[in-house]
């Protein structure tokens, strides 16, 4: 009986010592965060995502003077991929065709190209007086004006950080 209870330990310390590597191995794997910033590099708002996870830019087209959505997703190499655009009429400055491997589609009187794959390091927005620039993140809207006023920049930049840190620096939400 005791040469059961042995093997037992030992299979239970196995087990322990398999879920210790697995949360270290989950404590140092990245995770993308996208931040706001100043062009000082003074960061207003860091969100994590999850990989692929989308968010959006809303604003209203500055000629067309009607509401376009910009949507993105966070890419390998702390990069952003422009992913799809939305649009509910035609106007100087908005497309009109998909480029390459990309398809326009036309749904609900709303125009969009998705399977864009135009990849950057950085977005910088300026702040428009009238453009509205609302960055969308799951179920919530926030301002772009919230971080600068109207006519100043804020950059949006997808880095990767372990999760241990982020819940230091963040805490657990």
């Amino acid at each position: 009986m005791s040469g059961n209870a042995s093997c037992l330990s030992w299979k239970r310390r196995g087990a322990v010592f398999v879920a210790l590597c697995g949360l270290i191995f989950l404590a140092f794997a990245p995770v993308p965060v996208l931040s706001v910033a100043s062009p000082s590099g003074t960061s207003f708002l860091r969100i994590p995502l999850g990989t692929g996870e989308p968010f959006a830019i809303r604003y209203i087209h500055s000629v067309a003077k009607r509401p376009v959505v910009e949507v993105f997703t966070p890419a390998p190499g702390e990069r952003i991929q422009l992913r799809e655009t939305a649009f509910d009429s035609f106007g100087a400055g908005l497309p009109f065709e998909a480029e390459e491997g990309a398809r326009f589609l036309v749904e609900q009187g709303r125009f969009r190209i998705v399977g864009m794959r135009r990849f950057f390091r950085s977005v910088p927005v300026r702040v428009g007086r009238v453009a509205e620039h609302t960055l969308l993140v799951r179920d919530g809207e926030i301002p772009l004006r919230d971080f600068e006023q109207p006519g100043q920049t804020v950059t949006l930049k997808i880095s990767e950080c372990p999760v241990f840190l982020l819940v230091l620096r963040e805490g657990v939400q």
